[in-house]
């Protein structure tokens, strides 16, 4: 009798991990879930949920690729901030565009909302609709939107402090 012989699943190679993940990356990249992405790619849940368990770089390799597009988005929304923080800096007249998305993060943000965000009481005879227009006119105040910005540019300054720490450490002083 052959005792080399084991019941279960055979062993996937590197090879063959790879590829598997090959498959669900576009679609977990594109902020679908795993069980969406395995459906998508038409491979079984049970394999990717147990390489996940089982192998760490393929689980780091998949939660990387779920934060994709909310990294990509964030980026995007950094740069803007930052961009519309110049223009103020250098007393440029600000766009409708520009205000309308500083009051969107303002509100929106999860980093931003308990600062910026009103609590607004909703009963049953008040519209959801009607309380977010007037949590939008809440900003619209002038204000209201300049303290918000000169919040949000001592933020990125600290940002840029503490990212500046971190690329030249040698530079801090004990």
């Amino acid at each position: 009798m052959n005792n080399n012989h084991y019941l279960g699943r055979p062993t996937l190679s590197s090879d063959e991990i790879d590829a598997i993940f090959r498959k669900l990356e576009p679609y977990l990249r594109s902020g679908l879930s795993v069980n969406k992405a395995c459906l998508q790619a038409q491979i079984p849940k049970s394999t990717v949920y147990d390489l996940y368990t089982e192998n760490s770089q393929f689980a780091e390799k998949v939660e990387a690729a779920k934060n994709y597009s909310s990294v990509l988005i964030n980026n995007i929304l950094i740069k803007e901030l930052s961009r519309i923080a110049v223009k103020q800096k250098e007393d440029r007249k600000l766009t409708q565009q520009d205000i309308k998305l500083v009051q969107w993060l303002a509100v929106n943000s999860k980093s931003t909302q308990e600062e910026f965000g009103r609590q607004i009481e909703i009963n049953q005879k008040d519209s959801l609709e009607e309380k977010k227009q007037e949590a939008f006119n809440i900003l619209q105040d002038p204000k209201a939107f300049e303290i918000m910005f000169r919040v949000h540019n001592i933020a990125v300054q600290r940002m840029n402090e503490k990212a500046e720490s971190i690329r030249h450490p040698e530079a801090q002083t004990l």
